[in-house]
């Protein structure tokens, strides 16, 4: 699965990546919870372009990135640049205000236990609440 255990980890930031994959409540409930969301359930929602067998995988990404190469590159660089220029959020500026969090609870201690307890092998990294 696709998860972020940054809650039980006393650490922020990649929500302002998950934001572009799931609806914003369930992107909420992941953070929250530390709960993942399958590759099916990505793929539902748009995130996923395909779901392939592990022994597929190579073959079918190939197969993608041949149909974006086989495009003039001046252009898809062009649509690239003009997708990133109409994007409400600009990815930097919103990991900077998430990384500012994860300052402020490195600074008050917050979640080092956390963070010790998982390094030692202590909590198990795939739990996520019921």
């Amino acid at each position: 699965g696709f998860g972020l255990p940054e809650v039980d980890n006393g650490a922020l930031g990649a929500a302002t990546h998950l934001m572009r994959l799931v609806p914003a409540h369930r992107a909420r409930w992941m953070l929250y919870s530390c709960e993942p969301a399958t590759a099916e359930e990505l793929h539902a929602y748009g995130s996923v372009l395909r779901v392939v067998p592990e022994g597929e995988l190579r073959q079918v990404a190939l197969e993608v990135a041949g149909v974006i190469a086989a495009k003039d590159p001046a252009v898809v660089r062009a649509a690239k640049a003009s997708l990133n220029g109409i994007d409400p959020v600009d990815v930097r500026r919103s990991y900077r205000f998430e990384q500012g969090f994860t300052f402020e609870l490195n600074l008050m201690g917050s979640g080092d236990a956390a963070r010790e307890a998982f390094l030692r092998g202590d909590r198990d990294p795939n739990a996520a609440a019921d």
